[in-house]
């Protein structure tokens, strides 16, 4: 079950890398960035709800039991995930996008420690300090290319916005009611992106979207809206959640391979020696303390 465990985070990956030519092929068919989040979380939401009615019909309150936690994780894991690293990898080659995303644990510490949940400790301050370096390595020297800040700033942002929702998922609702919090998330996320998409135009861009459309649309929704994550928690029962941390950042390895096949996107050196450097900064940052390390025959007085 170890094996499957593993296998199961590098399979969420594969399909977290393929977000990039998805988004695209979408794209190119005149969705906006709104329009493909919004798309995406109402179809979760509706997948959700069907899984919550067979299995547990309580659930389906779960959106007006604690509706401010409810938005809080609509808006960062909803709109701040999805529209952000939707208008990011549009802009910026995949492989350096999901770079910049998976600064993520760090800003889990950040953001943990400044809420009083998460330590700060030295070996923490370490880790940041080697991942700010892997960001700086990855946006390579300046050559006088220009480079779309926007974009990697709106994946830095998505970054931040998943740091907020594991933090709420950790110490909100979610610790013991994963479905309906799951469901709260998409179903405040769809709120908000509505009138959003409404206002903007892109709603009915959507409504009038080719059949088409909705093959790359489809892939969002089963593949790594509800897939994925359906693989991870799965994952975590079987392994420990800083192996799957660490073994989830394959996704960079998968959307620079899937932006070379449906994009020609070539990672610059720079942008795999600063992942690299990143990963680093997240083995340190996930490595057990001694505290939570098992006994052994040395030790375990």
């Amino acid at each position: 079950m170890h094996l499957l465990g593993l296998a199961a985070v590098v399979g969420a990956a594969a399909l977290f890398g393929l977000i990039g030519p998805a988004l695209h092929a979408a794209g190119d068919l005149g969705l906006g960035p709104l329009a493909v989040p919004l798309a995406r979380a109402v179809g979760a939401t509706a997948v959700t709800a069907l899984i919550a009615l067979h299995l547990r019909p309580r659930c389906l309150l779960s959106p007006f039991r604690a509706p401010r936690v409810g938005f809080l994780s609509g808006f960062f894991g909803v709109f701040g995930i999805y529209a952000a690293t939707n208008y990011g990898m549009l802009h910026v080659p995949l492989a350096l996008a999901v770079t910049l995303f998976y600064t993520a644990p760090l800003w889990v510490l950040l953001l943990g420690h400044l809420w009083g949940k998460e330590p700060f400790s030295t070996r923490a301050a370490v880790a940041a300090a080697i991942a700010l370096v892997g960001i700086r390595i990855s946006l390579g020297v300046s050559d006088g290319a220009e480079r779309h800040w926007l974009g990697m700033a709106a994946m830095v942002a998505g970054g931040i916005s998943y740091a907020a929702h594991i933090l709420l998922g950790r110490y909100g609702p979610a610790a013991t009611d994963p479905l309906g919090s799951y469901l709260a998330t998409f179903f405040w996320g769809s709120v908000i992106l509505l009138p959003l998409a409404l206002a903007t135009g892109e709603l009915p861009a959507l409504l009038r979207a080719p059949s088409r459309a909705w093959l790359p649309l489809g892939y969002l929704i089963v593949g790594p809206t509800l897939g994925s994550y359906g693989l991870l928690l799965f994952a975590l029962r079987h392994i420990e959640g800083r192996v799957a941390s660490i073994l989830s950042m394959t996704e960079i390895a998968f959307a620079a391979f899937w932006g070379f096949v449906f994009l020609d996107q070539r990672p610059a050196l720079s942008v795999w020696i600063g992942a690299a450097t990143i990963v680093v900064a997240v083995v340190i940052l996930t490595r057990p303390t001694r505290a939570s390390r098992p006994p052994t025959a040395s030790n375990s007085e």
